[in-house]
């Protein structure tokens, strides 16, 4: 099925406002995150973003809302209107476009030492070809810590919510937070990257 598309009209109106501070601090349309990778990259990634979208690989949001915005049959996607979280844009790229180095900015200026201690060495974003499609970016790295986790203590097996904590803790300590970047994903929510996969 067609992917429904409703493009900016005014392309450099919306490059214009790239230069100037974002009101919504740590929000970009889709046009708004390719123009910028565009012009740190010089790459465009539009078609691919857009698929991202339309998969719910890469979540939206209603402008001024935390709610999520859900495509459905007659729903287009709009590239100037829906808003993705930067956090979710650099989970997504480090996942889907790695050969990408930019990545967006925390709007809080915070960056994890964890994470820049990691940032050389991100074999946990390292797709197993054995587990089903991630539906969300983080859930290879946490299948990855999940498992790295169960190798140094196979009891963690049978203890699945608190292997859950821990993966929680572990995509905390290399900077991968829940929507805001503050708060770390729950072990409830980590819970469901371990579906249909194998620890051993």
């Amino acid at each position: 099925m067609a992917v429904k598309i409703e493009l900016s009209k005014n392309r450099d109106k919306d490059k214009l406002a790239l230069t100037e501070p974002l009101s919504r601090a740590g929000l970009y349309t889709i046009a708004e995150a390719v123009e910028v990778i565009k012009r740190e990259a010089d790459v465009n990634i539009h078609d691919h973003l857009i698929e991202a979208v339309h998969s719910a690989t890469l979540p939206t949001y209603e402008p001024n809302s935390t709610k999520r915005y859900i495509y459905g049959k007659d729903k287009r996607i709009r590239d100037f209107y829906e808003e993705i979280y930067w956090e979710d844009l650099n989970n997504w790229l480090e996942v889907n476009e790695r050969l990408i180095s930019y990545r967006f900015p925390d709007p809080n200026g915070e960056v994890s030492a964890k994470a820049a201690r990691y940032d050389n060495n991100k074999i946990w974003l390292e797709v197993n070809p054995n587990d089903p499609i991630a539906v969300q970016p983080w859930y290879t790295p946490a299948r990855y810590f999940a498992r790295k986790l169960v190798e140094d203590d196979s009891t963690l097996l049978h203890k699945r919510k608190l292997l859950a904590e821990k993966t929680s803790k572990s995509l905390k300590d290399v900077g991968i937070f829940k929507r805001g970047g503050k708060l770390p994903i729950a072990g409830a929510t980590v819970l469901k990257a371990f579906t249909n996969i194998t620890f051993t």
